[in-house]
């Protein structure tokens, strides 16, 4: 009897489920070594002499070459800072929808704000998200942050609060004050990983994009086959993922071979961090954007705080001349960071007023502008 072919079977992701991946078991033709797990990296010398801060981005570099993936502990980020932060996301959550919306997303240009449920998505062929989320990002208009240049007249504020619960800005900035030095000290780590010079990046991230996102997924029942939140890639250099402590596990990682690795939280590390799309870029994909995603079925609520890091909006990231000669071409082509990010944004937001605007009115992508983010969407299609 001729033996029985196996179906392929694939996972897809990316724009309308465009990309496939191959899931193969060991033993299939096409199976690869690949990971199967997350390492942990102490980042105790962050600030350390020269020496010990190579050492640590020879580990840094290993798991965003081989995995995109690590977490980060002995941060000096204070534990109970976090549990603080959380504490006060958690009262946000639970206060009346009415009170929430009065920081909708759709009263901010850059879809800052509070996000209901299943009002986005992220797997653009997916259903819509299963969670609800409350973002900040940069914004020369709050005063946290201490902006020093000159702002555009226009200028509309893209951090938006909810005046009734006054304790989250204080919060998510007392929080914002620790991770940002932070994330400033890796990108020198990143650098070194790369074997650049260690400020090789600053001159592009003067006052870069960066987001922060409160995000809340409810209990999902096992037979769910609803997404907290749709596999993707980083629309960002990398990003801090503050999951929440002693919570289950919901972050999930792709490997190679199209299975889903688990990364829960873990005892001792403040961070799950990834590299993004714009790290894979400059590097020509010696460092990997890694596609994952949120399926919640713990039965319990799950609690995150990611923290984006991208360029300044004006940057073109391109792989770096020294990567291409090595590799005899470019994998990547020169993409301007604001234009990049205003299309994720908006491409996953669809209830947004400028999303619906630009669709109605089809407006080409290579037309679409990072300062429409900061009030200044034209008003009529001949003014762009």
């Amino acid at each position: 009897m001729p033996a029985v072919l196996k179906e392929q079977q694939y996972v897809t992701y990316g724009p309308n489920g465009s990309v496939k991946r191959p899931i193969y078991e060991e033993g299939d033709e096409g199976w690869r070594p690949t990971f199967t797990s997350i390492p942990v990296i102490s980042f105790k010398n962050l600030h350390g002499d020269q020496e010990a801060r190579l050492a640590l981005a020879k580990e840094v570099g290993a798991a965003c070459r081989d995995i995109g993936f690590f977490y980060a502990s002995e941060t000096g980020v204070p534990d109970d800072l976090v549990e603080e932060t959380f504490e006060t996301m958690r009262e946000f959550f639970r206060q009346p929808t009415e009170q929430k919306m009065e920081a909708s997303w759709n009263q901010s240009p850059a879809c800052r704000g509070y996000e209901p449920f299943e009002e986005s998505k992220t797997a653009l062929k997916t259903n819509l998200d299963l969670r609800e989320s409350f973002c900040i990002g940069d914004d020369y208009l709050d005063e946290e942050q201490k902006f020093e240049g000159t702002i555009p007249a226009g200028t509309k504020a893209q951090n938006i609060w909810p005046q009734s619960f006054p304790a989250l800005r204080p919060a998510l900035y007392k929080y914002y004050d620790q991770v940002e030095p932070f994330a400033r000290a890796l990108l020198r780590i990143f650098a070194l990983a790369l074997e650049l010079p260690e400020d090789a990046f600053e001159s592009t991230y003067k006052f870069p994009i960066f987001g922060m996102r409160c995000l809340h997924y409810p209990p999902q029942p096992p037979e769910d086959g609803n997404l907290g939140l749709g596999a993707h890639t980083d629309a960002s250099s990398f990003t801090l993922v503050c999951q929440e402590p002693g919570s289950g596990p919901a972050l999930e990682v792709l490997n190679l071979n199209g299975h889903w690795i688990s990364a829960p939280p873990i005892k001792g590390a403040t961070f799950t961090i990834n590299t993004g799309d714009f790290l894979e870029q400059v590097s020509n994909g010696r460092f990997v954007s890694t596609v994952h995603r949120v399926s919640n079925k713990t039965g319990d609520r799950r609690y995150s705080l990611p923290f984006f890091l991208a360029p300044d909006p004006d940057t073109e990231v391109a792989p770096l001349p020294a990567f291409v000669k090595e590799d005899g071409k470019a994998k990547f082509e020169t993409i301007n960071v604001g234009q990049h990010y205003v299309r994720r944004i908006l491409a996953g937001r669809i209830f947004h007023p400028s999303a619906v605007w630009l669709k109605e009115n089809q407006v080409p992508l290579n037309k679409w502008q990072y300062n429409w983010m900061q009030g200044l969407l034209p008003k009529t299609v001949e003014a762009i």
